[in-house]
């Protein structure tokens, strides 16, 4: 944990710019979103969205509250920076107001498409790259046909090229261009069953254009990307249209975004330009068996447009773990009437990521979504399923797209300097000004006598360093990260004047320059029996404090650092407070008692710590949990407690990734005893905060059960499963 909080440093720098949402958790299981501000008493307060009464939280009673941030950037909330126009014919006039980090938008139109639009458009003037970004709420007052979102456009004619991400009342999220002035305007992609608040963002780089939408605006997914070149100076902001000749609508936004310049996005790759190893190119022989596959020399063969052609046959291609998500589509076309069949499947690592069935010459092209992350080989497989000898002219892995959606944490290098302790600190921003045996002096921010004892800094990274250089260093070795790349292993024998010695038992002594030669110094390894600290905050420099104790003053949080002593700190810097010291237990880190996976199919997924059968990324609507516990409908675990425990605390619901085709019960049981047991829940549902009193009980049991009567396969996420203590 320790030698995360160090990673942690460049992983918020990157994330520094997107836009998040506040929330408190507190330790009696009670969770607040809202607009949260640092009380001058003490504490927090929460302004709960929906605009009741705010709530205020102490200090003692906090489990985590997540900061905005927003205050980091021009404050767009205000209504300053936006015009409102009707464009086209709209019937009736409509009008947009401004209030609290909100705008709602009446508007009246006929709708976005064909050769003109008619709708009511809330804008900023953007220039070259930039992105739009908005929290699309089911406040307002809705019409059945409605449509809301976001739009960057050339100007007001009703007939010009634009771009937009759309929803209807329906659920439906469609990206939606004209690529030339009067042409008609078309739907590239569409992604049903949404629902609000949703996060929607359309982000332009050069020619390209390409639509997102997200729960939480942390984890976006990908719905579509197209080129064209409306010009450089556009309209960029949130498009509202009823849909009736003689009707108006009225559709809520928060927090609307328009930022300049190239922002971090997707960096979409086409599986051509991976390497194939033509090695593992598996076909039966015979002088028709021909593999083509988006223009690679596998064989001596020019493979043509992403096909496989007339044998069953696999192809591999090797991903180096590089990238997130799989897009893309297969069709059976049934060129000349051959009536064969086949079935598509897709594998990463052996794992079967993908399988369509049989599918029919000319069935619907059915769409490839498939989360990628961490695999380091794809197999893209076809199998002739035909029962006649008619076979199949060709089956098609049309236009396969790979993604890395958080690209911009592999480049985001730190513009200064940091220092990470044995015990986790990291104070990030810093200017380093002098290193002795006897104490690390640095600069931060309007603080100039900052220092450290030098026996407990671990690491020193310095300008330039990145996360992927960050992450690849060695755990518990000291040393040098060259510029170059290579590590210098040995101790560390005097750092001043610009150098730094080491020594080592190979190569013996050497010294290099610190401005020209050192990326980052390893001066001690991290200690894994660190003290917790009672709090720790996170900054979004990437600095992490561990606080003995937090106050509130004139506004600002004041913080008593372990190391430095005390600070303040603005509230726009803050990004996370947490409780920490001794009193807390993850459930996910206890040795269950027993485990009884028999239901699950199959049943090696029936139970998993910190993952689901989806990956590691642990979604619950509108939340990122930081630990979990994921069991298979049928599945249950139980922890000896013992008596040793207050209460426990976490959220319970189906992961967001799942299909909510199906529905999942909650149950807690304890000593024998239902405690708890909830509503058929799917993946749609919120999470569901659970909180037991668990100072008498000597064991506790989880379990997921499937809705009555259901045969579909059910997941459910037990998630930031936290024990808190009987006794501080």
């Amino acid at each position: 944990m320790v030698c995360n909080r160090s990673i942690l440093l460049l992983i918020c720098c990157a994330c520094a710019a997107v836009c998040r949402a506040d929330s408190v958790r507190t330790l009696d299981g009670k969770v607040v979103d809202g607009v949260v501000k640092i009380d001058p008493r003490g504490g927090v307060t929460i302004a709960p969205r929906n605009g009741g009464t705010p709530v205020k939280v102490d200090f003692s009673q906090l489990l985590r509250a997540r900061f905005d941030g927003s205050d980091n950037a021009a404050d767009q909330g205000s209504g300053d920076l936006w015009q409102g126009t009707d464009i086209g014919k709209v019937g009736m006039a409509g009008s947009h107001k401004f209030a609290k980090g909100q705008v709602t938008i009446e508007a009246a139109g006929l709708d976005i498409k064909g050769a003109a639009d008619s709708f009511r458009m809330v804008s900023q003037t953007m220039s070259g790259n930039g992105e739009v970004c908005a929290r699309l709420t089911s406040a307002g007052q809705p019409r059945p046909r409605m449509l809301a979102g976001v739009m960057i456009r050339e100007n007001a004619d009703a007939s010009c090229p634009f771009a937009a991400v759309l929803m209807e009342r329906n659920g439906s999220v469609s990206f939606v261009i004209r690529t030339n002035p009067g042409a008609d305007a078309r739907v590239v992609a569409s992604a049903a069953k949404e629902r609000t608040p949703i996060w929607l963002r359309l982000v332009r780089k050069g020619d390209n254009f390409s639509a997102w939408r997200s729960t939480d605006s942390r984890m976006w997914s990908y719905l579509a990307e197209a080129n064209f070149n409306p010009g450089v100076e556009l309209l960029a902001g949130l498009a509202v249209t009823s849909r009736e000749p003689a009707g108006m609508c009225a559709a809520v936004f928060e927090k609307p975004r328009v930022s300049p310049d190239e922002p971090p996005g997707a960096n979409i790759t086409a599986l051509r330009s991976i390497k194939s190893d033509s090695a593992k190119l598996r076909k039966p022989p015979g002088p028709d068996r021909t593999v083509a596959l988006n223009t690679v020399m596998v064989d001596g063969q020019v493979l043509q447009r992403g096909l496989i052609e007339k044998a069953s046959c696999e192809i591999r291609y090797t991903i180096s773990s590089k990238f997130d998500t799989l897009l893309g589509d297969v069709y059976l076309p049934d060129r000349g009437g051959r009536r064969g069949s086949v079935a598509f499947q897709i594998f990463a690592d052996n794992d079967k990521l993908f399988d369509s069935g049989k599918v029919m010459g000319n069935d619907p092209p059915i769409p490839l979504n498939l989360n990628i992350t961490g695999r380091k080989e794809l197999r893209l497989v076809v199998i002739n399923s035909s029962d006649h000898n008619g076979g199949f002219s060709s089956a098609e892995f049309r236009q396969i797209k790979l993604l890395t959606l958080s690209a911009a944490r592999k480049v985001v290098k730190a513009q200064a300097a940091a220092i990470s302790t044995v015990d986790g600190s990291v104070y990030g921003g810093v200017d380093v000004r002098e290193v002795n045996k006897d104490k690390v002096t640095f600069f931060r921010g309007e603080r100039r006598d900052l220092s450290v004892d030098a026996s407990l800094v671990a690491r020193i990274y310095l300008p330039g360093l990145t996360q992927e250089a960050i992450a690849k260093l060695p755990g518990n070795s000291t040393g040098v990260l060259m510029s170059s790349g290579d590590f210098y292993e040995g101790d560390i024998d005097r750092f001043a004047d610009g150098k730094v010695m080491v020594s080592s038992v190979i190569f013996g002594p050497r010294e290099f320059k610190i401005s020209q030669e050192v990326s980052a110094i390893l001066l001690r390894p991290f200690a894994t029996d660190a003290k917790p600290a009672d709090y720790i905050v996170q900054a979004t420099d990437g600095s992490v404090f561990m606080a003995d104790s937090l106050a509130g003053e004139a506004g600002k949080l004041a913080l008593n650092d372990r190391h430095v002593g005390k600070l303040l700190i603005e509230p726009r810097s803050l990004r996370e407070i947490r409780y920490g010291g001794d009193r807390l237990q993850w459930l996910a880190d206890l040795r269950p008692r027993r485990v009884d996976a028999s239901g699950a199919r199959p049943a090696a997924t029936g139970f998993l710590i910190d993952s689901t059968i989806f990956g590691p990324s642990l979604q619950l609507t509108g939340v990122t949990c930081d630990r979990g516990i994921s069991l298979s409908a049928g599945s249950s675990v139980t922890y000896d407690l013992d008596g040793q425990y207050k209460s426990l605390l976490c959220l319970a619901g189906v992961p967001s990734n799942a299909l909510p085709y199906a529905a999942a019960i909650f149950v807690v049981e304890a000593d024998g005893k239902e405690l708890f047991r909830s509503s058929p829940r799917t993946s749609l549902a919120d999470p569901l905060p659970i909180t037991i009193d668990t100072q008498r009980l000597k064991n506790i049991t989880f379990r997921v059960e499937p809705e009555k009567g259901s045969e579909v396969p059910i997941v459910g996420l037990w998630g930031d499963p936290l024990l808190v203590k009987a006794v501080p």
